[in-house]
């Protein structure tokens, strides 16, 4: 086996382990996400209890019958839980970034969530207000998740062949420009010698003195 055959092998196997991992990679990708989904709702439902002087639980995050509009603690929750969607847009960017898989893994993140609610509660949501929630969740979570993926898809995109013709037309008008005011200086240059030697020779065939090339030549005989 030649060194090349040896090198195309090396060269093939980071491929073929990356596909083989594929299904991990997103495995992966919905546990990190679901678990920021609930990290970050905690955190806000704590910190809200903290404020409001409502003593916190986990009924809180996993039950649907905190969530009702009878009580104050109750709409807070809501927006709680609002803000929180909006908040893990941040997460789907940096974590899957493409905007053609943002309504998969949204509607994973609800599905699951929906799942956890009912094994927690032992009981299938029956709250409208759950449910109308979850649909504004959904709402909310897909159409600022694609927006930011597509600008991040966007900002990395550059084109850096437009450039180069411009600055390629631009060096050549240089150098045509150079060319030919270049090619009208030794034109006038020439065409001055031309005039000032016509008249040299004029004056003194005027005069009646002997030529320049005469006198030259009569000079370097007389030297010789």
């Amino acid at each position: 086996m030649s060194f090349k055959d040896q090198r195309r092998r090396r060269n093939r196997r980071p491929a073929t382990r990356i596909d083989s991992l594929a299904p991990t990679r997103l495995a992966t990708q919905i546990v990190i996400l679901q678990t920021l989904y609930y990290v970050t709702a905690a955190i806000f439902i704590l910190f809200t209890c903290l404020v409001a002087g409502t003593p916190f639980s986990l009924d809180l995050i996993f039950s649907w019958k905190t969530l009702r509009i009878d009580t104050t603690i109750g709409w807070t929750i809501c927006l709680v839980w609002f803000l929180n969607s909006i908040f893990n847009v941040l997460f789907l960017t940096i974590f899957v970034g493409r905007s053609k898989m943002i309504f998969d893994f949204v509607l994973t993140i609800h599905g699951l969530n929906l799942l956890i609610t009912t094994l927690y509660t032992a009981h299938i949501p029956a709250s409208l207000l759950w449910w109308l929630l979850q649909v504004a969740f959904i709402f909310s979570m897909l159409t600022l998740g694609t927006w930011a993926s597509r600008w991040r898809e966007l900002n990395v995109m550059y084109f850096p062949t437009a450039a180069a013709p411009s600055a390629s037309v631009a060096a050549n008008s240089q150098a045509v420009n150079r060319e030919v005011s270049t090619g009208l200086s030794d034109d006038a240059e020439e065409y001055e010698l031309v005039e000032r030697q016509e008249d040299l020779e004029l004056g003194a065939h005027n005069t009646g003195a002997p030529p320049l090339d005469s006198g030259n030549k009569s000079t370097s005989n007389g030297n010789q």
